[in-house]
């Protein structure tokens, strides 16, 4: 069966087919030592962090990746973290769009790996979805579902606490959704376990839409590496996907994904000065400007992907 890919780069919005390719060698030697135990961890551990730095907006909690048009020219806090959420919902605008989130509007949306709800949020707000999040930690369920209730949305919005490799064997699951949406999640998925798992809850037809960072052409094993260990995620290539895709569509938001981590630097930077902590921030600090370096040049790349998963 024939694979097709197509991409659309903000440097170059002409559409290039690639038909029949291979999947290329994955650059993942130590990905399987993540373990949903580790991850759920991780990020449960972060939730504090979450909410100081995006949860502004409250109820509407965003924690992913955003699109930034210019990094702010400002050393005030208060603005930096208003751009950084600012760029989070415009990543969701600008998918909705490229994704014709339109033609599902009503439909249900399997949100996989949620986060704090800000997706779920948006889906069932701006789109009238129905949507069930999915998510390790018990902790972000509990606040998705006090932050839909804050929003009156709480009769379109659910939860499920699992492994979503195994969101098949939950009741009532199967052949459920119109489309399954993962915000910054993707990279934590063993994929053809995950493909596996999502076409038995799908609906016939349905597709799988996705925004993520991914492995750059010239990307180096130590920054994969760097990254993964990190953030505990199993970066992939955009050609992995063709192993498990019948098709995709993919466009290339890099050099906004770059500025964004150009904002959050210099909002670390400036909070840890103001509490005289560089030395407790360093990590985060070499983490956010290595992937600000990454993202702009092409070394990783942040891609919004649309996936016809029907092999």
């Amino acid at each position: 069966m024939t694979s097709s890919m197509h991409t659309t780069s903000e440097r170059d919005r002409n559409t290039r087919d690639r038909r029949g390719s291979k999947p290329s060698r994955s650059l993942q030697p130590h990905a399987a030592k993540y373990t949903n135990e580790i991850v759920r961890d991780w990020y449960g551990g972060r939730t504090e962090h979450i909410l100081e730095r995006y949860g502004g907006e409250a109820p509407r909690v965003h924690y992913h990746t955003g699109l930034v048009d210019q990094v702010p020219h400002t050393e005030d806090v208060d603005e930096l973290k208003r751009a950084l959420r600012q760029a989070q919902v415009r990543l969701l605008d600008i998918a909705a769009k490229e994704w014709q989130i339109d033609r599902l509007r009503g439909g249900h949306i399997l949100d996989s790996g949620c986060g704090l709800g800000g997706g779920s949020i948006y889906w069932a707000e701006k789109y009238s979805c129905r949507v069930t999040g999915v998510s390790l930690v018990q902790e972000h369920l509990d606040l998705v579902h006090k932050y839909a209730s804050d929003t009156g949305l709480a009769e379109r919005i659910d939860t499920l606490r699992c492994d979503v490799h195994e969101i098949h064997l939950e009741p009532n699951q199967k052949h459920k959704y119109d489309a399954v949406i993962a915000i910054d999640s993707s990279c934590y998925m063993d994929l053809p376990r995950w493909f596996s798992a999502l076409r038995q809850v799908l609906l016939p037809g349905g597709k799988i839409y996705i925004a993520d960072g991914f492995i750059g052409p010239n990307a180096s094993q130590s920054l994969v590496a760097d990254v993964d260990d990190y953030f505990k995620t199993k970066m992939v290539r955009l050609t992995d996907y063709l192993a498990v895709a019948q098709s995709l569509k993919a466009w290339d938001f890099s050099d906004r994904a770059a500025r964004f981590f150009g904002t959050t630097y210099p909002l670390i930077f400036i909070q840890a000065m103001a509490v005289n902590n560089l030395h407790g921030k360093e990590a985060s600090l070499s983490m956010h400007k290595l992937l600000r370096h990454a993202f702009d040049t092409r070394r990783l790349q942040y891609l919004l992907l649309e996936i016809d998963p029907w092999r």
